[in-house]
């Protein structure tokens, strides 16, 4: 038994986050299931992935985590100062020459007490020297792993040697949906009221397959039947909120400034002053809308992890995944202008997040 490395490919919003979801759930409580995702630019990224995955795995606990992890080990002390240095989870810079052997050390002391699942979203992002690091793991773990790994078509020609020398791969096409599917997609969900075959063909027509721009045309279609539909789920994103009022736009463009991952608090320490009562108003008002769903709050650990450093960008904010709970569209990022306040530690308004029970969302993705 060792591991077993999947990849899935497909097209921003064909849903290749919600089948890894699926997978997850459907595997648990049997494995443990870990996430990291690769951030499209910022300084220092390489391993951030890496990172995020042994932060949910130590709950947080950084080096004293992985150590407790190793017990197997034959130097655990050693082993986890390796991974934690090479990270950045410690100040202690580690030996890169080290690192493959001690990561693969690490996720077989954890497969060991329970299969391991862990997903990596968006490698067509990912560094080369931690693609180097998932196929080794893939080719030398002897333990029950599976690496799911979630990329777009382009990654193909990104990494043309990718898992060809691998027994235990397996390469997932993941296609848009025929139109028979988009017409059983669009009638099961509530829309209220009848949607005129007209409608229903216009929208399949257009969203060609694509279960993101379905949606995102029915929930359009919900305000105005009349709607000239957009040609592409990015131009619909920016017209759907062009129609928001104000205040709404003003709460996006404060989530555009923190990156694609927030919580409602985190929204709230960027909010003005005098809005603050109003955001849990707005965030309801947006669910209505199907541009944010409610979801579980992420583990408190990962929530915890702190940004990578960035270049800056003047006239955009540009920011990768950071930790929280509601993902915005890359079209909403696009609002923020040039506006940077910032949520950070040191902030009064911010102390709070990741402590409260208010509920956490997650926003319509445009670019998954």
């Amino acid at each position: 038994m060792g591991a077993t490395l999947v990849t899935v490919i497909g097209e921003a919003g064909v849903g290749k986050s919600r089948l890894a979801r699926e997978f997850a759930t459907s595997v648990k409580p049997a494995a443990r299931v870990v996430t990291g995702h690769c951030p499209p630019y910022g300084d220092g990224i390489t391993f951030w992935p890496l990172r995020e995955i042994l932060r949910e795995l130590t709950n947080g606990s950084r080096l004293e985590g992985l150590t407790e992890l190793l017990t197997d080990d034959p130097d655990p002390s050693s082993t986890a100062a390796e991974v934690a240095g090479a990270v950045g989870m410690v100040d202690q810079p580690g030996d890169p020459s080290a690192l493959f052997g001690a990561v693969r050390r690490l996720f077989e002391a954890v497969a060991r007490r329970k299969p391991l699942v862990i997903i990596v979203e968006d490698i067509h992002w990912a560094q080369p020297t931690l693609l180097d690091l998932l196929e080794n793991l893939a080719a030398s773990t002897h333990q029950p792993l599976v690496l799911l790994c979630l990329a777009r078509p382009e990654f193909r020609e990104r990494r043309t040697s990718w898992v060809q020398e691998l027994d235990a791969a397996v390469t997932v096409p993941l296609a848009p949906l025929d139109p028979g599917d988009s017409e059983r997609l669009l009638t099961s969900r509530r829309f209220g009221r009848a949607l005129p075959p007209e409608a229903v063909t216009r929208v399949v027509e257009t969203a060609q397959g694509n279960p993101l721009f379905l949606e995102q045309l029915l929930a359009a279609l919900r305000d105005d039947l009349e709607l000239r539909i957009p040609p592409t789920v990015q131009a619909l994103l920016t017209a759907r909120l062009d129609r928001l009022g104000p205040a709404e736009q003003d709460l996006l463009h404060c989530a555009s400034v923190i990156g694609l991952d927030f919580s409602a608090e985190a929204v709230t320490a960027l909010v003005a002053h005098q809005a603050i009562p109003f955001v849990d108003r707005h965030l309801k008002a947006l669910e209505a809308k199907e541009l944010v769903t409610p979801r579980p709050r992420p583990h408190p650990a990962v929530e915890g992890i702190p940004l990578p450093p960035r270049p800056h960008s003047a006239g955009r904010v540009r920011q990768p995944h950071p930790p929280g709970s509601l993902r915005a569209p890359r079209t909403v990022r696009g609002l923020a202008g040039t506006r940077g306040r910032r949520a950070g530690p040191g902030s009064s308004r911010s102390s709070s997040a990741g402590t409260s029970s208010r509920p956490t969302f997650t926003a319509t993705r445009a670019t998954r």
